[in-house]
């Protein structure tokens, strides 16, 4: 096999480049960096997959908070929880002359069941929960904790 060695402040790298300079000296790459235990991919000069110390695995953003989360928050509090023991899928438009905003977030609601969350929001507004569906089967839209 091959073995790529560093030391543990450095980054272990193959780059895939189109050019001798700047950008294209590593427009494709992947990338093991030793001091916070993460393993990159990138394309056009940008991180694309990153699975982080903990085994979280990150497709289109660079900090996976969940075992998978795809897509990119738009702002930090943008749903303001996270699926820390399940999948989250986020959706984000910059859009003009609004944002678009969406994420599907299953994970525990407690330790008895599971749960599956819907957030969007309107326009310019906050996200929020929309739709839950729980674990027992109970489906409650503009309710969190359908009985």
């Amino acid at each position: 096999g091959i073995t790529i060695q560093a030391p543990s402040s450095y980054k272990s790298k193959i780059h895939f480049a189109d050019g001798t300079s700047g950008a294209h000296s590593y427009a494709g790459y992947i990338n093991y960096d030793h001091s916070s235990d993460e393993f990159k991919i990138g394309t056009a000069g940008n991180d694309r997959v990153t699975i982080d110390s903990s085994g979280n695995v990150g497709i289109g953003t660079v900090s996976p908070g969940t075992k998978l989360e795809i897509g990119t928050r738009g702002t930090a509090s943008d749903p303001p929880t996270t699926a820390a023991d399940g999948l989250q899928f986020d959706f984000y438009n910059a859009g003009n002359p609004y944002p678009r905003k969406g994420s599907i977030i299953a994970n525990s609601a407690d330790t008895s069941e599971s749960k599956l969350a819907f957030w969007t929001a309107a326009a310019s507004s906050t996200i929020t929960e929309k739709m839950t569906i729980l674990g027992n089967g109970n489906v409650g839209i503009g309710v969190t904790n359908p009985t």
